[in-house]
């Protein structure tokens, strides 16, 4: 029984400095004891690779170093019996090596996410072989997939995942070249830590004064918070002392337009500078500290108000200061009280 013309299954480029398997299938005829494999380079023509291997497996292993990465290749096979017969030649095949691409992410500093809806972004160093199409893959702490991007077409790597606080994820991004290699970036442990839930709450009083009582209504937030320059000295503290480090909250607070409270704790507070900013409907107010005193500047429709707390206080780097501002018909109560 006579050989049948083998096909030489698509071959996906890879590194030249590593062995790769050449896989074939040959259907009908005599049994396949042996295989011959030729390569050429593309562009010259010239014959850079002929062996032979005694196998009946479908296969036939390049070693490594035996071609140049970023070069384009064909290859044909054939097979042949026990009787040293051979069958025709397969159709020639195109690949091109490359050297793999070097897949990042890129934003994870410290191993901290700190943002609930946090944007992962990622790198793709291409030695050739350029991007095609990516996605990441988010898991839990064990490894258990929880959630996937979208397949991308973009050479701008990103995508976004809710997260819970104080939680332990691993994330993994997935890239897919344009020869068809995939290459990840493996499985890169993290922890989600951000300065506010999504949902917060917000009371609002009426005072009844008909009746005696007040009214208190619960309206959920959505906060939203922004930063840049900061770290977190623990899970309940943000250090701000960086020079150009700051937090916003840019959403969430749009309902300050009428009287309201506010209650913060700080450390290390700076002398002589404003270290906090209240914008809403009413004006904008200031806050710093001076002369042992915690000074409220208020700028509303052109005009200037300064509010200072009612008694000296004097406040050193390692105290933690509890500052409440009131805001109350147009006028500003400053409480500072240091906690022991």
């Amino acid at each position: 029984m006579a050989l049948t013309t083998p096909l030489l299954l698509p071959i996906v480029s890879f590194d030249s400095t590593q062995s790769y398997e050449f896989i074939f299938n040959s259907i009908g005829g005599s049994q396949v004891l042996r295989n011959n494999l030729e390569i050429y380079n593309n562009s010259t023509n010239t014959l850079v690779y002929n062996q032979n291997i005694e196998s009946f497996q479908f296969k036939h292993t390049l070693p490594a170093n035996t071609l140049t990465n970023t070069t384009t290749y064909k290859a044909r096979i054939r097979t042949g019996d026990v009787y040293n017969n051979w069958s025709s030649w397969s159709s020639y095949s195109l690949f091109t090596c490359y050297q793999p691409a070097v897949v990042s992410i890129t934003n994870l500093i410290g191993g901290i996410a700190n943002n609930q809806n946090y944007t992962f972004t990622g790198n793709y160093q291409s030695f050739g072989d350029d991007i095609s199409s990516y996605l990441f893959v988010l898991y839990d702490e064990n490894g258990v997939q929880l959630d996937v991007s979208p397949i991308t077409y973009s050479s701008t790597i990103e995508a976004t995942f809710a997260l819970q606080n104080q939680t332990n994820y691993k994330i993994e991004l997935k890239t897919y070249s344009q020869s068809g290699v995939t290459i990840s970036s493996g499985l890169i442990s993290f922890m989600a830590v951000y300065l506010a839930p999504i949902m917060g709450a917000e009371l609002q009083l009426t005072n009844l004064s008909t009746q005696g009582a007040v009214e208190v209504e619960i309206i959920a937030v959505d906060y939203t918070a922004t930063a840049s320059g900061y770290t977190f000295t623990s899970s309940e503290w943000i250090d701000l002392t960086v020079s150009g480090a700051i937090v916003s909250f840019v959403e969430g607070l749009n309902t300050i337009n009428n009287n309201y409270s506010i209650k913060l704790y700080f450390k290390n507070i700076p002398t002589s500078t404003t270290f906090l900013k209240i914008i809403s409907g009413y004006g904008n107010i200031e806050i710093s500290y001076c002369e042992n005193r915690f000074h409220a500047w208020q700028t509303a429709m052109g005009l200037v108000s300064h509010f200072v707390n009612n008694a000296d206080i004097t406040v050193t780097s390692s105290d933690m200061v509890c500052l409440e501002i009131k805001y109350i018909d147009g006028l500003i109560d400053v409480i500072a009280e240091i906690y022991i």
